[in-house]
């Protein structure tokens, strides 16, 4: 079965008020989808940055602990200051750990 209108079409004022809360809605969700990309693509880019200064953390960390297990290594000062440096090491190396950790759990998988 099929309609055929021939002249203008008026609805009853609650079809009307209807339809216009439709389309207030319509624009509503389209606003919200728009504001929920943009604080998805600035959350993205927090997430990069942070995964960057993360990287580089682990990185001086690790060159840091190098040159000092180095330092241990070749020292031959007394066994006091061995044993102090290695504690050093330790926590370095406990805090570079606790760092990757850090930016593996909150880095999103691709």
């Amino acid at each position: 079965m099929t309609f055929m209108f021939t002249g203008p079409v008026s609805f009853p004022i609650e079809v009307t008020e209807l339809l216009a809360e439709i389309v207030k809605l319509r624009n509503l969700l389209t606003l919200t989808r728009k504001d929920i990309m943009a604080e998805l693509a600035d959350l993205t880019a927090a997430v990069a940055a942070n995964t960057s200064v993360g990287d580089s953390v682990v990185v001086l960390l690790n060159g840091l602990t190098a040159r000092i297990q180095e330092l241990v290594d070749s020292s031959t000062e007394l066994a006091a200051l061995k044993a102090g440096l290695q504690t050093e090491i330790d926590n370095i190396n406990a805090d570079t750990q606790k760092e990757a950790d850090a930016v593996v759990a909150n880095t999103p998988a691709a």
